[in-house]
């Protein structure tokens, strides 16, 4: 008798080569009243072919919520005379597959004895509905809320034996965290990083890597008003309307504290990056209409941090701190945009034709909270262009290798970077929560006016910087180790 599965399944098969099959497949809706549905279609995560008579297979189950059963084990394990055939998808499928499962396949593989199988029965497919994790090979998962106990991160695919700087990590964390000017939120965290697993004596395990950095200065009370009123803009309402219920308290998920785990993941990434010579460079650009003029192709990290706006062009950034200050001292915000530049990146990162290099910056970009919008390369300018000024005109440099004499493509052409710089500009609106008094509704439609509370950013991009380095640098490591599997 074999009870209904709610979570896992283990197939102990036949060595049949299995270390060459890597393929992963996508999850389909199973008959579990079906015996011989279940022997042939349950989410393999193998592309393989054998006879049933070549299939000595025993099932175990783990009981669930639900009740069904199905009889005959032996007709499950041996379907007869049947060939077992299981269509392949290509890597794309990956992303429907959750981290765990990912690591049980190269497990398994490596042995060369066991598939691991994890199966819910759910509406729709569990894993697309986890948005907590970013990356293929490379990727990461945050955890935590803004007035929990602790945020954090684990980070897998971080090669071995690779010395690991702690220090530049608790860097990138300082330049993200609140309190560090009058520019932005008041709320006063050390953000220090602790390192739970996969470092030992300061060199990677290839394991995944745990980090977690306490939250100290939470203020709850001052989130009242908030769990009375939606605030406008915020992302209150969505909360209750998908969830329904929510972290009232420092927005939970959707305040921007939970992006502290990005940049802690994202310094790893920009240290594995730093290996093949990529670095990556962000600055605020604009502020209220406030626009710098900054090299993109000698601008250095250096040259971001001379001030508290985080702008290299010392005479706009002046301008730019005016403006933030007056708005702070209105009770209001405002918004801008961030560039950033990758720098070294090689030809043929990026994995057309839905995981273009473009669309997965773009993706990342667009999780950070607050933004709005991305241009990659000309962006939108470039409508106003024709194609004979637009098109980027190749040329055999003096070192032997091809190349543009402009990049109005920003780096990336056909979704695959060319081997040019990679530029983006990333679009942030002004903050939601603003200390000035605003009409809104209670969570059952009544009217009502919102006086928030609280210590709020009145221009989020100075502390957004380091989070688009981050995110930038987590898709190029990424796509990095993805073209470099396809040359092994």
């Amino acid at each position: 008798m074999l009870e209904h599965r709610h979570r896992a399944l283990e197939v102990l098969a036949a060595q049949q080569h299995l270390a060459e099959e890597s393929e992963a497949l996508a999850v389909r809706a199973i008959d579990l009243h079906d015996a011989q549905e279940l022997a042939l279609r349950l989410f393999p995560l193998v592309h393989r072919r054998e006879r049933a008579r070549e299939h000595d297979a025993t099932f175990e189950a783990v009981r669930g919520r639900l009740e069904a059963e199905v009889a005959d084990l032996d007709r499950v394990a041996r379907p007869a005379e049947c060939e077992i055939r299981l269509a392949e998808i290509d890597e794309r499928g990956r992303s429907w597959i959750t981290a765990n499962q990912i690591d049980q396949l190269l497990d398994f593989l490596s042995r060369g004895t066991a598939i691991r199988i994890d199966h819910q029965r759910v509406q729709g497919n569990m894993a697309q509905a986890m948005g907590s994790t970013c990356g293929v090979l490379f990727r990461i998962a945050t955890f935590g809320e803004s007035h929990g106990p602790a945020i954090g991160v684990v980070v897998e695919g971080v090669p071995a034996r690779l010395p690991l700087d702690v220090e530049a990590i608790q860097a990138e964390l300082d330049r993200r965290k609140p309190g560090q000017s009058r520019l932005v939120s008041q709320r006063k965290e050390s953000d220090q990083v602790e390192i739970l697993s996969g470092v030992l004596d300061g060199v990677t395990l290839g394991t995944p890597i745990g980090m977690v950095i306490r939250n100290q200065d939470a203020r709850s009370k001052d989130y009242e008003e908030v769990a009375r009123a939606y605030r406008p803009s915020h992302a209150d309402y969505t909360y209750d309307a998908k969830y329904g219920v929510r972290a009232i308290a420092g927005g939970g998920r959707a305040s921007a504290r939970e992006t502290a785990s990005r940049v802690a993941g994202g310094a790893i990434a920009q240290q594995v990056l730093a290996r093949f010579g990529v670095s990556i460079v962000a600055w605020v650009d604009e502020v209220a209409g406030i626009t710098a003029s900054v090299d993109d192709r000698t601008v250095t990290r250096a040259d971001v941090d001379t001030n508290d706006i985080r702008c290299p062009d010392a005479a706009v950034a002046t301008q730019m701190i005016e403006r933030v200050e007056r708005a702070r001292k209105d009770g209001d915000s405002v918004g801008g945009v961030i560039r950033c530049v990758a720098r070294g990146v090689p030809p043929g990162w990026g994995e057309p034709v839905f995981d273009r290099l473009d669309a997965d910056l773009a993706k990342a970009m667009m999780s950070i909270p607050a933004v709005k919008g991305i241009e990659i390369g000309s962006g939108f300018a470039g409508t106003k262009m024709t194609g004979s000024e637009h098109n980027d005109l190749f040329e055999r440099r003096a070192a032997g290798s091809i190349g543009t004499r402009t990049n109005h493509s920003g780096g990336i052409q056909g979704g695959i970077s060319n081997g040019e710089a990679v530029t983006i500009r990333v679009a942030f609106k002004p903050t939601a929560t603003i200390m000035q008094p605003q009409e809104t509704v209670d969570a059952d439609g009544n009217p009502t006016v919102l006086k928030p509370k609280g210590r709020h950013d009145p221009c989020v991009l100075p502390r957004a910087v380091p989070i688009v380095e981050a995110m930038a640098a987590l898709v190029l490591v990424d796509h990095m180790m993805r073209q470099r599997a396809r040359t092994l």
